[in-house]
């Protein structure tokens, strides 16, 4: 059965700069270099560059289970080009530093300098939170897992809203 939606808000700007985003693209251990890394599949990682929302720390065991959604009212510019302009979502879990179920979504930007609002669901996840834990999406500016973006400029986030859903009546192991 659905549970109650865990959400947070915020604000944030973001530099569209190549420096920070999510990644870098790293062999798994043991592999032979970083050809293998590309071919044996990108993971996503925690970015250094991003704007966050976090939600309050669970009070007991909840299970997120679902396709997360983002809100976002934005402005912008960003330079003249053919690649899309793009910004990438992502949850980590602030415990482990881990990207949950190593998945990134890209959100389209219409950077013109004018306000617009944006909705869109994230990937889905299935992850339990334990009590005094919480959640932190990260709003990115490129990451390894996609080809290239526009990048130069700004997108400032006037407001964000996260909602994740969740499970009753799953305990976890």
């Amino acid at each position: 059965a659905q549970g109650e939606i865990l959400s947070a808000t915020g604000a944030g700007t973001l530099e569209l700069k190549p420096e920070g985003g999510s990644g870098p693209a790293t062999p798994p251990e043991g592999s032979g270099g970083i050809l293998d890394g590309l071919v044996l599949g990108i993971t996503p990682a925690q970015a250094q560059n991003a704007v966050e929302v976090s939600t309050a720390p669970v009070a007991e065991s909840t299970l997120v289970l679902g396709a997360p959604s983002v809100s976002l009212t934005y402005s912008g510019t960003s330079p003249q080009g053919e690649r899309p302009t793009l910004l990438f979502g992502q949850l980590i879990d602030p415990g482990s530093g881990l990207v949950l179920g190593n998945q990134i979504t890209p959100i389209p930007l219409n950077l013109d300098g004018a306000t617009h609002q944006v909705t869109l669901p994230l990937e889905m996840v299935a992850h339990t939170l334990l009590p005094g834990s919480s959640l932190t999406l990260q709003l990115v500016a490129n990451t390894v897992a996609f080809a290239d973006t526009r990048l130069g400029g700004v997108v400032d986030m006037a407001a964000i809203r996260l909602e994740l859903p969740t499970a009753v009546g799953v305990r976890p192991l």
